[in-house]
């Protein structure tokens, strides 16, 4: 394919740690719009000829509207998950909504061709409703005005300068012994940010993902604790990790806290829901590829 007919897709939430990664390798074949929610996320530099970065206003639907114009595909990474001086968390959630249907919106009135969702694994075990309908929340509004959708749940994702994967390291390695409550030690499957791209890259213009959900992850599934013992053993740090039988799952936050102070409180508390469960996922065509 010549530059000329290269295909435009559009990544919305390109500032994230997951988000740079796939803008540069997708430039690698498309022209790739990076579109950034902050100011302080764009880069100084770019090198590709192929990857242009813009700032957007993504809650604004005319901003979105222009930002994707003339584009082909949407690789949808948008999370605010974590507050700002300007959001709570409940404005959070709903500013996730707004945003999903903002971007579902513009993309029905610009003929997309197909959104992708790099949403969460929904846990194993005894989730509630309400939980489990807030994960699907943007999936719904993603869906609403027409444009195919493809949704990718991954668990923990391993890209250089993600937040949580810093928090894990910390909590492995600030202390030569760390405590793991026994309602913790659940099972999960990380996956490489690489092997989400290539995930990405094959349902990207494949009609038979349209409409599809699919769990992608790792080849290896392990316990929180074999987590923290291979980051420690990744850092050449000995670390003796000890499993206890009572630790109220807010006083953990607490502690892991302490273990990273830079860590946002709601990051911490995400991080804490998502271990009283496990994320393993389904058996799928995707994940034999």
């Amino acid at each position: 394919m010549s530059a000329h007919d290269r295909l435009k897709v559009v990544v919305a939430g390109a500032g994230g740690s997951i988000g740079a990664v796939v803008c540069r390798d997708l430039a690698k074949e498309y022209d790739v719009v990076a579109l950034v929610g902050a100011k302080e996320r764009m880069p100084e530099t770019e090198t590709s000829p192929f990857l242009s970065w813009r700032y957007c206003e993504l809650f604004s639907r005319q901003e979105v509207e222009k930002a994707i114009t003339d584009c082909d595909y949407i690789i949808y990474l948008v999370h605010t998950r974590v507050p700002t001086a300007r959001l709570d968390q409940t404005e959070c959630e709903n500013m996730d909504l707004l945003i999903a249907d903002n971007v579902a919106r513009a993309a029905g009135l610009k003929s997309i061709k197909q959104i992708i969702y790099l949403g969460s694994l929904i846990p194993e075990g005894n989730s509630s409703s309400e939980f489990i309908a807030k994960r699907n929340e943007v999936i719904a509004a993603l869906s609403n005005y027409g444009t195919p959708l493809t949704v990718l749940r991954a668990g923990l994702v391993v890209a250089p300068g993600s937040n949580a994967v810093r928090l894990i390291a910390n909590i492995a390695t600030r202390l030569p012994i760390v405590f793991v409550p026994r309602w913790a030690d659940n099972r999960k499957q990380p996956i490489a940010v690489n092997d989400v791209i290539r995930a990405i890259q094959y349902c990207l213009g494949n009609q038979e993902a349209y409409g599809k959900d699919y769990d992608i992850g790792g080849p290896v599934v392990m316990t929180f604790r074999d987590l923290l013992h291979r980051a420690a053993n990744t850092l050449n740090k000995k670390t003796v990790i000890i499993t206890v039988p009572y630790f109220p799952a807010r006083l953990y936050q607490w502690y892991l806290r302490l273990l990273d102070r830079r860590a946002h409180p709601a990051l911490v508390k995400l991080i804490v829901e998502a271990l009283g469960h496990d994320l393993i996922v389904r058996d799928n065509a995707l994940q034999q590829f």
